[in-house]
C-alpha cells in the first residue's frame, strides 16, 4: 500500500511515457490532492493502468492537473487499459491552465464570474474534470486508510534560556524495485 499526498510532480512529459503507469500492479496506490505538471512539454501528466489489473486498485482523488494543450478530459488523463480493469478511478480532479482553449468550458458553472484576459481572474483558467472509474466510498476510505494513521511529528518543548531553531526535511526516494518509506515516531 503506497499513499502520497500533498506533493508536486514536475516533469518533463512525454505522449510515449506515462507519468505513472501501473503495469500488473498489485496492492493499493493513492495520489491525493497533488499537482502533476508538465515541464518544458505541452503533454498532459497522465495515469496509466495496463496488464493484469486484477489485484490492483489505483486511485487518484481530488489532484490538480497543470495542462497546455486543448482536448484535456478525463479520459486522457486517466487511461485504465488493464485487463482485467483495475479497481479504482479518478475522483474530484481538476485541470489548471493559462490557456484558455485548454479549458473551454472551466467553472462555467460560476455565474458571477466571467471571461478575463487574465486566466486566474477568468472562469475558463481551470476546470473540473469528470470523475472516472465508479469509486464507492469504501474503496475510497480504503485508499485513505494510510494518510488517515498519519500523524505529524511534534518537537518537544525548548528548555526555558535557550533559542531554537530546527529546520526539518523529508525527502523519499525509490528506484529499481525499491522505496523508501519516512516515518517520524515519538
Amino acid at each position: 500500500m503506497l499513499s502520497i499526498d500533498a506533493t508536486r510532480f514536475s516533469y518533463a512529459t512525454s505522449e510515449t511515457a506515462p507519468t505513472v503507469a501501473a503495469d500488473s500492479f498489485r496492492g493499493v496506490f493513492t495520489l491525493a490532492t497533488c499537482i502533476l505538471m508538465p515541464v518544458q512539454t505541452q503533454e498532459t501528466c497522465r495515469f496509466e493502468l495496463r496488464g493484469d489489473g486484477s489485484r490492483a486498485s489505483v486511485l487518484a482523488l481530488n489532484n490538480q492537473f497543470r495542462v497546455q494543450k486543448p482536448g484535456t478530459t478525463a479520459d486522457t488523463v486517466w487511461q485504465n487499459m488493464a485487463q482485467p480493469r483495475a479497481r479504482g478511478g479518478l475522483i474530484g480532479s481538476n485541470i489548471n491552465t493559462g490557456n484558455k482553449d485548454a479549458s473551454p468550458r472551466g467553472f462555467e458553472f460560476l455565474g458571477n464570474v466571467g471571461d478575463h484576459p487574465d486566466p486566474a481572474k477568468s472562469k475558463f483558467g481551470s476546470g473540473p474534470l469528470d470523475d472516472r472509474g465508479g469509486v464507492d466510498d469504501a474503496t475510497i476510505i480504503r485508499h485513505l486508510a494510510l494518510l488517515r494513521l498519519t500523524r505529524p511529528w511534534v518537537p518537544a518543548a525548548t528548555p526555558a534560556g535557550r533559542n531554537n531553531l530546527s529546520i526539518h526535511r523529508v525527502i523519499t526516494g525509490g528506484g529499481r524495485g525499491a522505496v523508501v518509506e519516512v516515518r517520524a515516531v515519538r
